[in-house]
């Protein structure tokens, strides 16, 4: 299915990133995987820092695009992605 196609069926809005965006997005990705191959840290605390860096990196990729995940649309896992 293409990102035009979900935005049709009502998962995903079409919304111009905003300047600086797209690279705030990417670095938060990067602070949280740098976390996750921080071994100091504890090994759930870890998993969750590159889980999240997961999801913000499917989010970057969207608001390169040009959408996001639509209000109320369901969420992977629950997470609130950083926006």
């Amino acid at each position: 299915m293409t990102l035009s196609e979900m935005a049709a069926q009502g998962q995903l809005e079409r919304l111009s990133p905003h300047g600086g965006e797209v690279a705030s997005l990417l670095h938060a990705s990067t602070r949280r995987l740098k976390d996750a191959a921080n071994r100091t840290i504890h090994a759930e605390t870890r998993l969750e820092q590159a889980y999240t860096a997961i999801l913000t990196c499917a989010l970057t990729a969207l608001r390169a695009e040009g959408y996001r995940p639509s209000r109320g649309a369901r969420q992977h896992g629950g997470k609130q992605l950083n926006r």
